[in-house]
């Protein structure tokens, strides 16, 4: 299968997350999982750049992850 990058603010993938989290969990909870693993991913990287710790619990793509587990 081809991929595609597109490019998003943590809002907007966020945004998009929620709205899939509205759907019914079988036809996108594997995307989900996909679209969080690669934003983790990429924010752990940035913060060991920026000499973070690495913890983003804060930013809003751990924070869809609670919510979409507690529904």
């Amino acid at each position: 299968m081809k991929e595609v990058t597109i490019r998003l603010t943590v809002k907007e993938l966020n945004t998009i997350l929620e709205s899939l989290g509205n759907m019914p969990y079988i036809r996108v909870y594997e995307m989900i999982e996909h679209m969080r693993f690669q934003a983790n991913e990429q924010l752990e990287v940035l913060a060991a750049l920026n000499g973070n710790s690495g913890n983003h619990e804060n930013n809003g793509a751990v924070k869809v992850k609670e919510e979409m587990h507690a529904s």
